[in-house]
């Protein structure tokens, strides 16, 4: 099939996120039955920006006929993605909840990592600091060791209760809706209590002191005098 028999508009490259664009371009060639190489690499080239392709000269001016595409999918992932440390810095630096709810920030930083790995202690730290300091002071009562989807779930129904129990500061809040708060802000921190006792691992093993058996004072004694 002609490069020029195709009118479906195609994917806009975002060297952030090449990956998912060559997603998004191999669903275009599988929807129009391209499986060549060469033809997805002639694709892909003209797709790509300059500063892109000028970063894998090689691949563009030898192509290998065979897997042509494969090899520039590759190299131009490699080139456009982050280091580690260039991913935890973005985390740590551009991320901020703004008008998203706290599972919706979680899902965001886990795109940004991509297929990175990333300690899921430090990746729920830098989700905590994001969220407001009603939701941290709650959810910090438990650990990082308490299921990260369970917390993001407490989380967000702390984020909807404080909305709708939010009150203008014009007009004081009532009585009625401070007690409401209070009881919401217990029954979260008894579910983060109750989650903490679920991921306690049970010992199997028994307590061997009451078993043993103390040496009399006899015995200790004769073995003295046999020593002696």
């Amino acid at each position: 099939m002609s490069m020029g028999s195709i009118s479906v508009p195609l994917p806009v490259f975002k060297p952030r996120k090449s990956e998912l664009w060559f997603a998004r371009l191999e669903s275009f060639f599988v929807a129009n039955r391209i499986t060549n190489q060469s033809t997805k690499f002639s694709y892909a080239n003209s797709l790509l920006p300059d500063d892109v392709i000028e970063q894998v000269p090689d691949i563009v001016f030898k192509p290998d006929p065979d897997s042509s595409y494969d090899c520039l999918k590759r190299e131009v992932i490699r080139v456009t993605s982050l280091t580690d440390q260039q991913t935890i810095d973005q985390l740590s630096v551009n991320v901020e909840l703004g008008g998203s709810t706290p599972s919706q920030l979680k899902r965001h930083m886990t795109n940004l990592l991509a297929n990175r790995t990333v300690d899921k202690r430090l990746l729920y730290q830098l989700w905590l600091r994001r969220l407001p300091q009603n939701i941290q002071q709650i959810l910090a009562i438990g650990d990082e060791d308490v299921d990260f989807g369970s917390l993001t779930d407490i989380a967000d129904r702390i984020y909807e209760r404080s909305k709708t129990h939010s009150v203008s500061h014009i007009q004081p809040s009532s009585t009625y809706e401070i007690a409401e708060l209070r009881r919401t802000v217990d029954a979260f921190t008894k579910q983060i209590a109750h989650l903490q006792l679920l991921n306690i691992p049970h010992s199997k093993c028994r307590g061997t002191s009451r078993s043993r058996r103390r040496r009399s004072p006899s015995t200790t004694r004769r073995s003295r005098r046999r020593t002696s």
